[in-house]
């Protein structure tokens, strides 16, 4: 199959245990194109670091800039509950694993600003999320939220391409 060819597959599988307690786990595959780049001036012969990018592709270790990018795809795995204890006390944890293949991300460079598109690497995202409330018999609810992140960088990502946006901070993680 060719890559640029989308296969964008969602799954979902849900058990009510009873009518308080239900398990959860969802599969799904995202894809976005790749796509060209225009021209990036710059000089051939790298004497004249005046014009266009010259002076950022000699900084960034690159000849110049791509003048095309690939697909990107990201698979999303997630397992949950969410439980009702009494009619008083709500729970809902989830684990996600998302995997991000191809990252595409803009890369500014610092000198000429001229913008191109590029495939940046892969990550990974690894959350935990567990929220609760509880109904009081007098007082409001109450509630509170615990979110944990973990994001791993992976193959270099934006290791030349100092400008540019990481997958991680893509995703909405801390690194």
């Amino acid at each position: 199959m060719n890559s640029e060819t989308p296969v964008t597959p969602k799954a979902a599988l849900q058990w009510q245990i009873d009518p308080s307690n239900m398990v959860y786990f969802t599969y799904s595959k995202g894809f976005r194109s790749g796509g060209g780049n225009a021209s990036i001036p710059y000089d051939l012969t790298y004497q004249d670091t005046n014009v266009g990018c010259t002076q950022d592709f000699i900084n960034m270790g690159i000849p110049h800039a791509p003048d095309s990018y690939k697909s990107d795809t990201v698979q999303s795995f997630e397992v949950g509950a969410k439980n009702n204890i009494e009619n008083r006390i709500r729970l809902a944890s989830s684990i996600y694993y998302i995997k991000w293949n191809n990252i595409q991300g803009n890369v500014v460079p610092p000198i000429c600003q001229i913008q191109w598109t590029d495939n940046l690497g892969n990550a990974v995202l690894e959350r935990i999320r567990h929220t609760g409330g509880h109904r009081g018999d007098q007082g409001p609810d109450r509630e509170c939220h615990l979110r944990l992140y973990r994001c791993a960088l992976h193959e270099g990502l934006v290791s030349k391409r100092r400008n540019a946006q990481p997958g991680c901070a893509a995703a909405g993680a801390q690194r």
